[in-house]
C-alpha cells in the first residue's frame, strides 16, 4: 500500500501521503545469501545447457545488474566490451529508467562475453532496440524464467532447493555476490558504488561524483584478475 500511495502522490494523483507519519512495523529481515568463490567457479565452469539462462545469471553475478535491468537490456546497450545500463523493465509499466536513476556503465568480463556471443548467434532480432532476452510477445522474458534458471543452475552444482531456501539465495543474491567479489578484488568502495548503481541517502554525495572518476579499464582488469583467482 505504501508504494502504491507514494507513487500516486508523486504523480500528483493524491494530494498527500496518509502513511507519511506512520512508522513501519518491525521486521526480522534475513540476511541475503551469497555464493562462495568455489561455488562461483563451479557455476561458471559447469556445462551450458541454456545460454540465455547462463547469461542472465552472469549479468547479475559479474555485472551487479538488477533483474529488471537484465530484462530491459537491449542489444544497442552493448558495445566494445561495455554494457550501458540505461533500461529497466517492470511488468505493468514497461521500459523505464534504472532504479533510482542509477544509469551506469559496466565492463563485460571475457567469460561473460563468450556467453553473450552465444546468445547473439541465436537471436532472431538483433536490432539496437531489441531485447537481449526477447520473449515471444515482443516483451522480455518474465521474472519466472530468471528465478527458475538460477534454481536449476544451482541444483546442477549441488546446491539443492532446500539449501537455497535455508541460505536465502535468490536471484538478487547474484548482485550481492558481485559486490562481494568486487570488494575482494580490491576495487574501492566508491568504484563499486558506481558499478553497482548504489544510491542511498548516506552515500548520495559520493555517488554523484563516482562515475566521473571511475576508471572502467582498471575495474575490468581487477575483475578479470579476481575471476582468474577463483577459477
Amino acid at each position: 500500500m505504501r508504494v502504491a500511495v507514494r507513487y500516486a502522490v508523486n504523480r500528483e494523483e493524491l494530494e498527500r501521503d496518509p502513511f507519511r507519519k506512520i512508522e513501519k512495523a518491525a521486521e526480522d529481515l534475513k540476511e541475503k545469501g551469497v555464493l562462495s568463490s568455489e561455488e562461483m567457479a563451479k557455476l561458471i565452469q559447469s556445462p551450458i545447457q541454456d545460454p540465455r539462462a547462463r547469461l542472465g545469471i552472469l549479468l547479475g553475478m559479474l555485472c551487479a545488474m538488477r533483474r529488471g535491468e537484465i530484462r530491459g537490456l537491449q542489444w544497442g546497450d552493448i558495445s566494445t566490451g561495455l554494457i550501458h545500463i540505461c533500461h529497466n523493465w517492470q511488468d505493468g509499466e514497461g521500459i523505464k529508467e534504472p532504479k533510482r536513476g542509477s544509469r551506469r556503465i559496466v565492463p563485460v568480463p571475457a567469460i561473460l562475453l563468450r556467453v553473450l556471443n552465444l546468445v547473439g548467434k541465436d537471436a532472431k532480432n538483433f536490432s539496437a532496440d531489441a531485447f537481449v532476452f526477447d520473449g515471444i510477445t515482443g516483451k522480455p522474458l518474465g521474472n519466472t524464467f530468471f528465478r527458475n534458471a538460477l534454481i536449476r543452475e544451482l541444483k546442477n552444482i549441488d546446491i539443492s532447493s532446500d539449501e537455497q531456501k535455508r541460505r536465502n539465495i535468490t536471484f538478487h543474491s547474484l548482485r550481492h555476490t558481485c559486490v562481494t567479489l568486487l570488494r575482494l578484488s580490491g576495487i574501492t568502495d566508491l568504484a563499486i558504488q558506481a558499478l553497482a548503481g548504489h544510491k542511498d541517502a548516506n552515500m548520495m554525495h559520493h555517488y554523484s561524483h563516482a562515475l566521473q572518476v571511475l576508471n572502467i579499464d582498471a575495474a575490468r582488469e581487477s575483475l578479470e584478475k579476481a575471476l582468474d583467482n577463483i577459477l
